[in-house]
């Protein structure tokens, strides 16, 4: 009876890990998004430039597509993490319906506490999988931070032919350093991510039942 009572302790403890990590990835697809805007304004500026400066905007025309490729891979990462997000948000809420129940039939058996065990097994693949996602994305945006400081670099060299150049030039470098600062922030979620989920596996060794 006080292994099942300690077990239910336990999933009650992971309950409140996964809510944690769920909040965090939460934060983490909104910086996301912000990158994707960034990146599409970064594209957009350098296909008008582009188009301005003539022969000599053939190079900015050229990263203006590779930026504008960055930016729809990292909207679809969004989504896809948003969709693991959603998925583990309706498991927990019914994970915490079910521990509900569980105490009320506590005495009775130990086959629900089980089953509920095998669904955090689940949630933690999950998590696992949106951490594997964010690490793609933080190579993604490190990929996105190169271009516009290229881009930036190009637009000096081109700043002799038009004044809206080197404006583009300024923002450019700008919006670079940002990324570079959210890619940093998305890189400490991820690692908190795969932290949460070492602890949730720590929590289910508690949390069996012989």
């Amino acid at each position: 009876m006080n292994h099942i009572t300690d077990s239910m302790n336990s999933m009650n403890e992971v309950v409140g890990i996964v809510r944690t990590s769920a909040d965090k990835i939460n934060e983490m697809v909104s910086m996301i998004d912000s990158i994707s805007e960034q990146t599409n304004l970064l594209s957009l500026n350098a296909s008008i430039e582009a188009a301005r400066a003539g022969e000599a905007g053939k190079g900015f025309a050229v990263v203006a597509g590779e930026i504008g490729s960055l930016a729809a891979n990292s909207r679809n990462a969004a989504k896809k993490i948003t969709e693991i997000v959603a998925q583990i948000t309706g498991e927990i809420g019914s994970l915490s319906e079910q521990s509900k129940s569980n105490m009320a039939a506590i005495e009775q058996s130990g086959d629900a506490v089980k089953k509920t065990g095998q669904s955090f097994h689940s949630i933690v693949e999950e998590l696992n999988t949106a951490a594997a996602t964010l690490d793609d994305m933080i190579v993604r945006m490190r990929e996105v931070n190169e271009i516009a400081v290229n881009v930036a670099s190009i637009s000096e060299e081109q700043s002799a032919s038009t004044a809206e150049v080197t404006t583009t030039a300024e923002n450019l470098a700008s919006s670079a350093e940002g990324i570079a600062k959210t890619s940093k922030d998305v890189e400490d979620v991820a690692s908190s991510l795969s932290e949460s989920a070492t602890q949730i596996s720590e929590a289910l060794e508690k949390f069996k039942i012989d």
